[in-house]
């Protein structure tokens, strides 16, 4: 709500640069920039060049925000848009650190105390998925159940009603999805992503 679409174009992710794009772009309300720029894609298809020529023709992450879904929360996006990554965007399913509780607290400091500091978001979500396949796999067992069988591990993933993780105490819905209703935010600063805020839709 309260939100103008301006235009909707695919990209080629094998091209060498999007200058062409983003002059498109750079008219496209009416014959000025717009406010932002939404990329629905992942790093793997050359979205650092496109955030690079984005910035290129159209100003920094300040002028025209550029935001993306979670295939750009990554650290490969600042290293293959260096500067131009600064003050991006990017959105994922989860919380922030800071309204994580005692349990996905202790996750990132265990984490870090093994592997180092993290930004990848994903870090957190690659556990807790783990631990649902684990917990799954451990029903399947107390039942007598067959663990080996993929379709029996699948059913019991996703029939699981209230589940104590990392992320805290959810289940599947119908359509497969975690009933955490929120999105976490990040924004490139210094060269780093950082959690700007967890977010409902």
């Amino acid at each position: 709500e309260g939100i103008t679409i301006l235009g909707n174009d695919a990209y080629a992710p094998k091209a060498t640069d999007y200058l062409a794009l983003m002059q498109k772009i750079s008219t496209s309300n009416n014959g000025g920039i717009p406010d932002a720029i939404f990329l629905g894609g992942i790093i793997e298809n050359n979205a650092g060049q496109l955030l690079k020529d984005k910035v290129t023709v159209l100003g920094d992450n300040q002028k025209v925000k550029f935001i993306g879904p979670d295939g750009i929360y990554t650290d490969g996006l600042i290293e293959t848009a260096g500067k131009a990554a600064e003050g991006a965007f990017a959105t994922m399913p989860g919380l922030a650190l800071t309204d994580l509780g005692e349990a996905g607290q202790k996750f990132y400091a265990d984490y870090t105390k093994r592997f180092g500091k993290t930004n990848e978001p994903y870090a957190i979500m690659g556990y807790e998925a783990m631990n649902v396949a684990l917990y799954a796999i451990e029903n399947v067992c107390a039942a007598k159940g067959d663990p080996t069988d993929r379709k029996t591990i699948r059913d019991a993933v996703l029939s699981i009603k209230e589940f104590h993780g990392a992320l805290g105490v959810w289940a599947f819905d119908r359509n497969g999805d975690i009933t955490i209703p929120y999105f976490l935010v990040g924004q490139v600063k210094n060269g780093e992503f950082v959690q700007f805020g967890t977010y409902t839709p």
